[in-house]
This record gives C-alpha cells, structure tokens and sequence, in this order.
C-alpha cells in the first residue's frame, strides 16, 4: 500500500571553523581530519576531477559535497586513510549538485529525532556519482536518491553498502529522480535490514535498477510512523499518468531483479493503524509489492521468503512483468484477521479499487508454494481486470504444511483450483 517514507525539508550545514588540515601522504591529493578542515574545503567545489580527498579515522559531523564537476573516468574520490580506522560521520553525508563523486568505506549516521531527512542524500541534479561501501545506520532513512529540494540525476550507482536500523526507509529514490534507459541509477548488492518502514521504495521515479540486494527484516514498525503499509521492495506512484503529468510516466520502466527479500515485517492485527485498507488494520508486510499506477516494470529473479504479507503484490497498477520469482512460505503473520489486498504467495488485486484497476500485467515462470492453511499460491480479485498469466508457473503446497488441509493452490474470482486444472483456468483468464 502507499507509504510515502521520502524525505522532506533537508537541512544541512556545515560546522565553520579554522581549518587544521594536515599535508597529504602519497596517493591523497587533499586529506582532512577535522570537521574545520572539511568546512575550509566549502563543499570542495574546487576540487580537481581525479583529485583523492583522504579522511583520518575519526568522528565528525556532515561531511557536505556541493557542487564538485568530474567524470566517472576521472572522479573525485573520497576514502578513509589510513584504513586502519573508521571516519564516523555523525550528521551523514550529503552529494548536491555533484557529478562524477565517489564516496567509499565511511561510517554514517544521522539522530532521527532530528526529523525527516536521509542520512545518505543525493539530490539537485547529482548524477554519475558512486556510493560504496558504506555502512549506513541508525538514522530515519538511510540513503535518498532525492529530496524536497530537488531530484537526483541518472548515472548514480548505491552499491556494496550495509544500511540497517533506520526509522523509516532504508533506501529511497523519489522526486522524479529517473534514471536513463535501460536503468542507470542503480541500487545494487547492498544489505539492507531493520528498516522500520520500506526496506527499498521507489516513488515517482523511473529507470531505476534494484538488483541483487539482500532486505531483511523491513517494516518493524518500533520507530517508524503510525502507519502500516510497509513492503521489503515498494513500488509506487503518487498519481497516475495523465497528458498533464509534468513529468510524464511516472514509476515506470523499473527493474527489481535478483533480490532476496525476507522478514517483512507488519504490526499487530489487532494494533489500530491506517495502511489505506479501511479495515483499521496493518496488513500489508509484503515481500514486494508493485503498488498503485505503477506499471512497465519486471520484477524478476527474485527469491521471496518469510514475509508477514504476500511474497509478490500487484495492487492498483498495470502493464508489469513478474516472471521467474520463486516465492515460498509467505503470509506468516500469526492471527492476522484479514488479507488485504488479497492473500497469496502471489497476488493480482484490485480490492477497493474500481474494476480493471489491476490489468495488463504477465505473470509467467514464476514458482509459488503456499504452506499456510487456507492461503492460496495465488490469489487474483474478481474486479482485477484482464491480464496474462501463463500455465507455466508452478503453484503448489509444501508437503511440511501438513496433511489433510483441502484448499487449492489458485483463487481466482472467488473460486478455488487445483493444480490440474489451475494451468487451464489461468491460461485463458481474461477478466
């Protein structure tokens, strides 16, 4: 469901005080090792493409990149050295209007009672910049590809990182920070865990790759906001496309591929909160959900497992691929009172949605086995809309579900199938 986790009304600065900075070794074109070092460099503007800007072990406050000018073949490369110790940034660390920035190996973190804001922000324009492993925590989002004041550029890559423990998201990318064709702002190989909200969210954003991350443990609910609605891996537009949309598609043309997600978390059934169900209820907690107007997206090659909620949900939004998931074991959240937007390892939803809100979309290759009673490995609403669904998924239960449990693998309009004849109904499903 909508939960909007992106950061508003950042604030950042600098702490301005006499610069001490030490001669650079080799290999180090600047190095700083105070917080007046990194204020004497004014945002390090200056600073020549190729340049090294070496960081003692240390603590410090933000450290704020504005306005550097580099390339990816000639970048301004930022790293602690010697790597004997951590650089630990206690305000994160800001990229603003940069291009062609490395920032690599630091410690960030950022009080989250500070209010909304990233401790890891790339925004006005930043492009072609790399962030690399870092470890990112406790903070209220992790890392933001944008902000309130204003989108990232295409060609940033957030690789390699350790992002945990953060109020709300843990990597976010919104504002219309779109990427360039085939999907060049790139979320790739990080682990990311303890997010109270969404592990990874895309909002109003397209081209955007998110592979090979490892999410666990996303929508623990103990800091986040009093919402509920929270998924591992979250698509989704804040309204839909129309000829005055002013910047066109909006949530389109994203690749959620390779990911292992698992351990969404949801609030207790019985724990008033607003996910958008109407049911007074949280009962989201999916593994990934492509949520409300988002469509052209694929969602492919993911292994989804153990999530409070669906494995994979399509709600509200058309024109997707899932393909070749293998999605096992979903929908644990015990004494849940209520699906929403439907249950299923696997589910196609347009509940509370007018009819074919949820059309268009292929479902092909994909494995879904079910081992909660009464939970279908696939699960599709009555007013969904037409879509494709081939008969080359395979819907099954685990055998360690138990004996004796009558319910088919496929709902699909209130009836239920079994595997058999599951293949036949869905090939030539066009609701």
């Amino acid at each position: 469901m909508k939960h909007r986790s992106f950061v508003a009304g950042l604030a950042f600065a600098c702490v301005a005080s006499p610069s001490g900075a030490a001669s650079s070794p080799p290999g180090c074109t600047i190095r700083v090792a105070s917080d007046a070092d990194i204020a004497a460099q004014q945002g390090f503007a200056a600073v020549r493409p190729g340049s090294t800007v070496c960081i003692a072990p240390g603590s410090y406050g933000q450290l704020a990149i504005v306005g550097v000018k580099a390339t990816p073949a000639s970048p301004v490369t930022f790293v602690v050295s010697p790597d004997t110790g951590a650089a630990r940034f206690s305000a994160g660390v800001l990229l603003r209007a940069t291009s062609g920035v490395t920032v690599a190996g630091l410690d960030a973190s950022r009080d989250p009672r500070a209010g909304p804001g990233a401790t890891v922000t790339l925004d006005v324009g930043a492009h072609d910049n790399v962030v690399r492993g870092l470890t990112v925590h406790d903070g209220y989002v992790g890392i933001s590809i944008g902000s309130s004041e204003g989108p990232a550029g295409p060609g940033n890559q957030v690789i390699d990182n350790v992002v945990r423990d953060h109020w709300n998201t843990g990597i976010a990318v919104g504002e219309f920070s779109d990427g360039t064709p085939p999907g060049n702002n790139v979320i790739a190989r990080n682990r990311v865990s303890g997010s109270g909200g969404h592990g990874i969210e895309i909002n109003d954003s397209n081209y955007i790759a998110v592979r090979d991350n490892v999410v666990a443990s996303s929508g623990t609910g103990v800091h986040s906001v009093r919402q509920g609605g929270y998924s591992g891996i979250h698509l989704y537009a804040s309204a839909p496309t129309t000829a005055a949309s002013p910047h066109g598609i909006r949530t389109a043309h994203d690749v959620v591929a390779g990911n292992q997600v698992s351990g969404t978390g949801e609030r207790p059934a019985d724990q008033p909160c607003d996910d958008g169900s109407g049911s007074g209820a949280c009962t989201d907690g999916n593994g990934i959900q492509v949520d409300r107007y988002a469509s052209l997206n694929e969602v492919v090659g993911n292994t989804v497992v153990g999530n409070a909620g669906a494995g994979i949900s399509v709600y509200g939004a058309t024109g997707n691929l899932i393909k070749g998931n293998v999605v096992y074991g979903n929908n644990q959240q015990a004494g849940r009172r209520k699906y929403f937007p439907g249950p299923g390892e696997i589910v196609l939803s347009a509940v509370n949605l007018p009819f074919g809100s949820t059309r268009g979309n292929t479902v092909v290759g994909n494995t879904a086995t079910t081992t909660v009673h009464r939970i279908p490995a696939f699960y599709v609403s009555d007013n969904a809309g037409p879509n494709r669904v081939s008969a080359d998924n395979v819907w099954r239960r685990a055998p360690e579900s138990g004996i004796g449990l009558f319910w088919g693998e496929v709902y699909v309009g209130k009836t239920w199938y079994a595997a058999g004849e599951a293949g036949r109904v869905l090939e030539g499903l066009a609701r």
